[in-house]
């Protein structure tokens, strides 16, 4: 758990604990409920504040893994990173160019499992700092592309890469 979620909920505890009787009040069903929009609104800004810091993360783990595709490109300098971004779900999404169309026809006509097997190529190595710096539950999305013959980038396969990427 995160500080400003166990903050929060201290302070709810304290909100709680509070007795309306004390201050001449005797209203004890309205403590009850009080106490329950007290822990709503709390649960409220833990939840918000703890994205805003797991976003925080993500971002600084694309940027690292942006940098780091161009010192160490995917597939040993085969593969080119186009784009490193963080999508609206919060998912670090990679973009690989397979700039050979001869790679390119030959991993469309594997099966899909193959395909898959081939985009892992592009995974950081079990050893990057990159798996250091995201949380066990943060997903990154591989989109390995090939350049059509009008010059556009279409995706030949996209997949998770589960931590360690690349054996």
């Amino acid at each position: 758990m995160m500080w400003p979620t166990l903050v929060l909920l201290e302070i709810w505890r304290k909100l709680t604990a509070m007795k309306l009787k004390d201050r001449g009040m005797n209203i004890s069903g309205i403590n009850r409920v009080g106490g329950f929009a007290a822990l709503a609104v709390v649960l409220g800004l833990a939840l918000i504040l703890t994205a805003c810091g797991d976003d925080k993360k993500a971002q600084k783990a694309a940027k690292w893994l942006k940098g780091d595709a161009q010192v160490n490109p995917p597939n040993g300098g085969e593969w080119i990173s186009t784009s490193v971004t963080v999508d609206e779900n919060g998912r670090i999404v990679m973009d690989v160019l397979v700039p050979n169309p001869d790679h390119v026809n030959i991993i469309k006509s594997r099966k899909k499992i193959e395909q898959v097997n081939v985009l892992m190529l592009a995974c950081p190595h079990k050893v990057s700092k990159f798996w250091s710096m995201i949380d066990a539950d943060q997903e990154l999305w591989i989109n390995l592309t090939g350049r059509t013959s009008a010059g556009l980038d279409e995706v030949l396969q996209g997949a998770s890469c589960k931590y360690g990427g690349y054996k």
